[in-house]
């Protein structure tokens, strides 16, 4: 296994060294005149493996490339579900209006505080000044027939076939399929449609007797009078800062000091594809003058384990919630729609045009007790039929400084916990913006399946810390950004067996010496307290050191006895059995650093070329530091009035251990993505073509090989795949109307 090896042979570095040097070369050869600016979301894939579906946020943003939105003419509310300003920004450009007029020129927005040219670059193909029609004179008929409707078909599958295929544990073909119709009109009405079958699902079987495997259906319709905005079918709902309910998009912890909040409108229409974070049932939002009220109600079948303690099935023994969607085999069919899940609450709101206030209720009930196994780490976590949750949430908003933040308890039969989260984002100065936050997620605090806040684990519970970033632009070519976050968990939690500690650096600098050329550089350093085990080599031995010697002579009564070759090596014995040896857990600091160089840079109107390398250290203070290195080379091409657009990667890696594995952003068909994460050593390619055939039709398709060097097999269970090379195929149809 790749694992017992050194890291990365001397010969196979200085091949990665000369590549990368060369597109360094290459690169600073080509600049030119005018900067692509990298893609948000693929600058931060570093900071965030683990985003949250933004399907839906990518569509709003291909939407307005067509219907640009009039900023001179948008109200508050218009503005703000565009998704293309933080608070700051709307309460900044509001009070300009107010106070100048109607701009003259986009590039107006420059006199604006909070509004750099960076952020001008990249809202300004989204954004416009001209007259519009006045939608809210039309009539409801014209609303839900004269706007525009796309219509999606995916085709998605993987070679060669998983064990689950062969052994026939998958009951469905190894193919994925989906389908979307969307309708949308202004930002008055959306309706849509869609369907999906994953991989190894079974159409039109026993348990998908419609057809595909998950379907979703969505009315959000806005209005001008007091029922602002109405809701039917699937739906976001999202409460303030995440931590009672917050289905949406919304960033973690990145170099950009303003996503540390969570921005966006209360109820949202849904038309992603996930089978899980979403409300189905019914939400409207009433306003009058400075008030709302958002009340909302969703009644769903959700996939669950459940055990019962005889065939009476009266007593439940275990019901745990399954968010996966996969119903590929008996087991996991057995788990579909098993529990009735309602969740109903509402959203109360005061704002003026500097500050809101509002009180967001959720009770959520359960057809049938959760229950699980109690261990120690998890014996507060929420157990039984009902919780609810109630929070205040607030933002004040001044030239200069930005405060927000939420305070959440949640009620139970047996327990109640408090959680909260406070920050401020300032501008003390146009080139400098500063943001801070506090958090405290007590243990006691019981958070549902459905939240989103910020913080180092996924969900508000048993977390302490303090976040401090800021960002400097001194010109309009440099940008210098970084954040550090001490955090802590005051009780056990997963893979950590006592209370712990931690610390998160991330130093992000770009520089844009031209409109054509861009080029950045981040390194992040994390160190967080975790369960550690002994990794024997072939040999079943283990190399002392000065770092992991004290581990072991506190924890092996017999150390001494069992070490070998001048104390340099510690191997079974007659005192301690290998069995002994590695199932010994330690809690160690765990010491991961991260580099990363980008370059991206247009060589003409029709050509653009990207260049990553990244390079990954961990040390766990028991076994020998491990790393790795990624590079890849992107080529997009896209030429005005040419039906034909292609973009390319080819990635090369060497990576030890999964613990050091690499995470990299990949654009897919429209409105696709993926980041996927590299270890062991090997290469990568894929192609994406884009053919458009007129403006109503268009295809995209996708091809991807992945060669693993040093694997005979990848994958566990029933997704391995007894083979070193991997390919993926996507097709995708789109028809506008």
């Amino acid at each position: 296994m790749h694992s017992t090896k050194k890291l990365i042979e001397i010969k196979h570095t200085k091949q990665c060294i000369l590549f990368s040097l060369l597109l360094n070369i290459i690169a600073a050869s080509l600049i030119a005149q005018a900067s692509p600016k990298t893609s948000f979301f693929e600058s931060f894939d570093i900071e965030n493996p683990n985003l949250i579906d933004f399907q839906e946020s990518q569509e709003q943003r291909a939407y307005l490339l067509n219907e640009p939105l009039n900023i001179n003419t948008a109200n508050h509310t218009e503005l703000e579900n565009s998704g293309l300003f933080t608070e700051a920004q709307l309460f900044a450009l509001l009070q300009h209006k107010q106070i100048n007029g109607a701009l003259i020129d986009l590039y107006e927005l420059q006199v604006i505080k909070t509004f750099d040219p960076a952020t001008i670059q990249q809202i300004l193909p989204y954004i416009e000044l001209k007259g519009s029609i006045n939608d809210y004179q039309m009539s409801f008929k014209a609303l839900i027939a004269k706007g525009s409707s796309e219509l999606f078909f995916r085709y998605q599958q993987s070679f060669p076939k998983k064990k689950g295929y062969l052994s026939k544990q998958y009951i469905g073909k190894p193919n994925q399929l989906n389908f979307r119709y969307k309708y949308q009109f202004s930002n008055r009405m959306y309706y849509g449609l869609s369907g999906e079958k994953d991989a190894g699902e079974k159409m039109f079987g026993p348990n998908s007797q419609a057809g595909f495997d998950f379907y979703s259906g969505y009315l959000f319709w806005k209005t001008n009078t007091f029922i602002q905005s109405i809701a039917l079918g699937d739906y976001h709902v999202n409460l303030g800062q995440g931590l009672i309910l917050y289905t949406g998009f919304g960033f973690n912890k990145t170099p950009e000091v303003s996503t540390i909040k969570k921005e966006g409108r209360v109820i949202k229409p849904y038309s992603s594809i996930n089978e899980y974070r979403f409300m189905r049932g019914a939400a409207l939002t009433l306003t009058f003058g400075p008030f709302s009220l958002s009340p909302f109600v969703s009644i769903k079948k959700i996939d669950a384990s459940i055990q019962y303690a005889d065939s009476t099935n009266q007593v439940v023994i275990h019901t745990r919630i399954q968010q996966s969607g996969y119903h590929r085999s008996q087991a996991e069919i057995t788990g579909k729609n098993r529990l009735l899940e309602i969740h109903s609450g509402f959203n109360a709101q005061y704002r003026i045009s500097k500050a809101h206030i509002g009180l967001n209720v959720l009770n959520t009930r359960y057809e049938l007790p959760i229950q699980f196994l109690t261990v120690p780490y998890n014996q507060f976590q929420f157990q039984g039929k009902q919780i609810s949750h109630v929070s205040l949430d607030y933002h004040s908003i001044t030239t200069r400084s930005h405060f927000f933040g939420e305070t959440a308890i949640s009620i139970n039969s047996n327990q109640m916990g408090i959680a909260l989260i406070n920050g401020s984002i300032l501008h003390p100065s146009k080139i400098m913006s500063l943001s801070i936050a506090h958090r405290y997620y007590s243990p006691l605090y019981q958070a549902g399946n459905l939240t989103n806040t910020f913080g180092e684990s996924t969900s508000p519970i048993n977390e302490q810390g303090v976040y401090m970033g800021f960002s400097i632009k001194p010109s309009r070519k440099f940008t210098f950004s970084s954040y550090v976050d001490y955090f802590n968990f005051p009780w056990l939690k997963y893979q950590t067996k006592q209370a712990s500690q931690g610390y998160d650096v991330l130093i992000h600098s770009s520089y844009n010496p031209s409109k054509t050329f861009e080029i950045y550089a981040s390194y992040k350093r994390e160190e967080k307290e975790q369960n550690t085990s002994i990794q024997l080599n072939r040999n079943n031995t283990i190399q002392l050191s000065e770092s992991n010697r004290a581990y072991f002579e506190a924890v092996f009564p017999s150390f001494q006895a069992a070490s070998e070759e001048e104390n340099r090596i510690l191997r079974p014995s007659q005192y301690l059995s290998k069995q002994q040896i590695e199932s010994t857990q330690f809690v160690t600091p765990i010491l991961a650093q991260r580099f990363r160089l980008h370059l991206s840079f247009i060589i003409n109107n029709k050509w653009t070329i990207q260049n990553r390398l990244e390079y990954s250290f961990i040390n766990d203070k028991i076994n020998l530091p491990s790393s790795g290195i990624l590079l890849y080379q992107d080529v997009k091409f896209k030429s005005p009035g040419f039906p034909l657009a292609f973009s390319t990667r080819f990635i090369i890696f060497d990576i030890s251990q999964f613990s050091n594995r690499i995470y990299a952003y990949e654009n897919g068909v429209l409105n696709q993505f993926s980041i996927p994460s590299f270890f062991n050593a090997g290469m990568r390619y894929y192609l994406n073509l884009h053919l458009k055939i007129n403006k109503y039709f268009d295809c995209w398709l996708k091809f991807a090989h992945t060669y693993y060097k040093y694997l005979e097999q990848t994958g566990t269970g029933n997704e391995q795949v007894n083979s070193n090379k991997l390919y993926q195929l996507n097709m995708q149809l789109r028809l506008r109307f």
